[in-house]
């Protein structure tokens, strides 16, 4: 589970990612961005995991690639998400798109 505080204009929301649609549409709605989907939104708080702060923490995310990537990690042990963000400092990414193109190969 991911859970990150996502700032647009003057307001933020905590949101926790995987979610459905309807949830990522209601978050939006509360920051008054309903019409803003798909954009990249300022995340100002990485509240869980710690350990994926520095992919996430005052940078600007698309929110549909948190989501997909919070749903690949919902099979993962605690272990195993530990592993993951370790292997990918050491591999040098700083990106939410470099956390998910793991798992568009694997898909291949």
């Amino acid at each position: 589970m991911i859970t990150l505080r996502i700032k647009y204009a003057d307001t933020a929301v905590n949101i926790q990612f995987p979610c459905t649609d309807n949830v990522l549409m209601a978050k939006l709605m509360e920051l008054y961005a309903a019409d803003h989907e798909g954009d990249p939104f300022f995340v100002e708080e990485v509240i869980e995991p710690g350990d994926i702060a520095l992919f996430f923490e005052t940078a600007f995310v698309d929110l549909d690639k948190v989501n997909y990537l919070a749903k690949r990690m919902e099979n993962f042990m605690d272990k195993e998400i530990n592993q993951f963000f370790a292997a990918s400092m050491l591999e040098g990414h700083s990106a939410v798109k470099d956390l998910i193109k793991p798992f568009c190969v694997a898909l291949l």
